[in-house]
């Protein structure tokens, strides 16, 4: 009985190690797997960061191209505008110089003739 008692217990004790050996390695298993998650991990943050910069960067240069066509856009309203006024006022003053010359040449001929 003590014979067997003892190869009961160098058994046990060879299925605890085998057991604790198997824990071990699934426990290094995971370590490494977490190191290359957390790699992997700063390696994408890494990636989204430079991708964020260089949206930012696209999105401000976009803000000032849009902004410098806004002020084409404006100056070049603003000239067709006083072109349009200048024409305006020119047709203005050829109307009224017609109609000067119009009434001088109508009350020409409402003017009785000397019979």
């Amino acid at each position: 009985m003590i014979e067997q008692g003892r190869v009961d217990e160098k058994a046990q004790q060879s299925r605890f190690q085998d057991e604790r050996a198997q824990l071990k390695a699934q426990i290094d298993s995971l370590k490494s797997e977490q190191a290359a998650v957390a790699a992997s991990s700063q390696n994408t943050l890494h990636e989204k960061s430079i991708q964020l910069e260089q949206l930012e960067d696209q999105q401000r240069e976009q803000a000032v191209a849009h902004e410098a066509r806004k002020r084409e856009m404006i100056h070049s309203a603003t000239v067709k505008s006083r072109t349009l006024q200048d024409i305006l006022h020119q047709m203005e003053t050829e109307l009224k110089s017609a109609r000067e010359v119009f009434r001088k040449t109508c009350g020409r001929r409402k003017t009785p003739s000397p019979s």
